[in-house]
Formats: C-alpha cells, structure tokens, sequence
C-alpha cells in the first residue's frame, strides 16, 4: 500500500470516528431532550426552547403531546396572531407554562391571549412573562415519543447508539477485509513476478547451456579435422 492510499484510509477512518460520534451525540441530546419535556422542562438549544404541549387548548393547530419550538430570540416584534409561549400568572397556574395565541394588544403593551379551543381570553400577558414565539413543530421528537415512556426512551438512545456502534463496526471490518485484499492481491503479483523473473533466469540458463555446447561441439569438429 502507498503513502497516498494510506493517509486516505486514515482520512476515512477519521471520518467514520467523527461520524459515529455525533450520531452518538444525537442520540444523546434526543434522549435527553424527550426525558426533560416529559416532565416538563424547558430544553434550550442554539437560542431555541422544545416544549412538550399538555394540554389540547391549541387544538387542531397544536395536539395534545406534540413536541413544539419556541424561538426565544423572537419577543420584540410580536403581533396579532401569534403564537407565543409565556410564564402564566393565573394562582390555579401560576409558573406553568402556557401556549395560546395573540388575540389582542392593550395600549400597555400587554397581550391578550386565548388557545384556539377555548372561548375565554386568558389574563393579560406582560413582556416579561413570553419565553418566546411558536415557530413549528418537531416530527421527530413526536414519533420518538410514540415509543411512551421514559423506559422506552432510554431504551431507544441505547438502541440508536447500538446502531451507530455497529455502522462503524461494518465500516471498520470492511476496510480491514479490503486492506486484506490489497495485500493478498500484492502479494500475489509478487508471486507471479518471482515465478516470472525465475522462468526468465531457467531461459537465461537454456540459452547459456546450448551455446557453450555448440561451442564445444565447434571445438571438437575443428580439431578432428
């Protein structure tokens, strides 16, 4: 094997190392951010919240366990329509969070809201009670929780870092298996190439012999006469 072919499997094997790593921080981060929602807690990521919706006051717009992103960067400019995500203040509430709709803006700058499903407007929300702006849902996170519980969620991460381990481990075997080849193959040109050069060196002696016969024969047959 030359150097070139050597630093690209090198290369590869890096990659395949890096590869296998963030698939295993993927699975990580998924199990940690289902295992958080679940029981409620706020999943910050890259300026971003994952909330998990308990309730269907959003409904149809947002189910019941859907997995939602909440850009909290996203609290300077919000207007009627909206969808935000706030702090409530109710006492039957207070501190849980809630996410309606913008159905109003008073001259204070308060919001009112409402869920899509209820009648009745909730208290009016100030600024310093919006974690954000509903911007969408995550598929990913509401199929992972088809699985149910948190039981199951761990045994999902355990099953995705098992499939993560086990793609590296078929790349690394098929990189040794081709690495076997190459050498059986070269191994085998260098065979033919000592068979070959040893054919050429019987040939070399055939011709040297059949010379120093005749040469011998030519000796005799001058001498006779």
């Amino acid at each position: 094997m030359n150097g070139k072919e050597s630093r690209n499997g090198r290369l590869r094997r890096i990659l395949d190392g890096a590869v296998t790593v963030l698939l295993v921080l993927a699975a990580a981060l998924l199990v940690y951010v289902m295992i958080s929602a679940t029981k409620g807690d706020i999943v910050n990521i890259f300026g971003r919240s994952v909330l998990k919706v308990l309730t269907g006051s959003m409904e149809p717009t947002i189910l019941t366990d859907d997995y939602i992103i909440i850009d909290r960067n996203a609290t300077s400019d919000l207007r009627e329509g909206d969808i935000i995500s706030y702090y409530s203040k109710d006492p039957q509430i207070a501190g849980m969070v809630v996410t309606h709709r913008i159905v109003g803006i008073l001259d204070d700058g308060r919001y009112l809201t409402r869920g899509d499903a209820n009648t009745v407007n909730d208290a009016p929300v100030s600024e310093e009670q919006i974690i954000g702006r509903y911007v969408g849902k995550d598929r990913l996170l509401r199929l992972a929780a088809s699985f149910g519980s948190v039981r199951k969620l761990i045994l999902l991460g355990v099953l995705i870092l098992i499939f993560a381990t086990s793609v590296f481990e078929l790349k690394s075997i098929a990189v040794l298996w081709k690495s076997a080849k190459d050498e059986q193959s070269e191994r085998r040109l260098a065979q033919q190439k000592e068979a070959e050069a040893h054919i050429e060196e019987l040939k070399r002696q055939a011709v040297e012999e059949y010379l120093r016969n005749n040469k011998q024969e030519d000796g005799a047959g001058d001498r006779d006469e």
